[in-house]
């Protein structure tokens, strides 16, 4: 871990992107996991899964905008997870744990655009 620790502190932000997409595809791998009967592949909105790529390149270029949507798309789906009250079992737990890593990790400095063009140690 502290390996990581040290790619988020250090602007490695690649690490920090396949850090991300394996928690996404965690929390899909997580969510068809036996036991809901309405779960499927057939149910997961690939399309939505290629955007979320795609900002996630973004992001790792540099990209304000896209980095933005992925943190308000992050919250939402916090916010989502909580108001849909699933029961709670270890199932949704872990969901809820790779949802909120995942967000976090998107305020790594590594990742935040805007702390970017600063010199190291000037960040505001």
């Amino acid at each position: 871990m502290s390996g990581l620790r040290r790619a988020v502190s250090s602007g490695d932000s690649r690490l920090v992107v396949v850090v991300y997409a394996a928690l996404a595809l965690g929390t899909f791998g997580l969510l068809l996991l036996p036991g809901d009967p309405r779960a499927s592949v057939a149910d997961v909105k690939w399309g939505w899964v290629a955007i979320g790529a795609v900002l996630l390149w973004l992001v790792a270029r540099g990209s304000l905008a896209a980095w933005i949507f992925l943190v308000a798309q992050s919250a939402f789906s916090l916010f989502a997870l909580a108001a849909i009250g699933l029961p709670f079992n270890v199932k949704a737990a872990a969901v809820a744990l790779l949802m909120t890593l995942q967000a976090l990790i998107l305020f790594a400095p590594s990742l935040r655009p805007h702390l970017r063009s600063q010199p190291a140690g000037d960040a505001r």
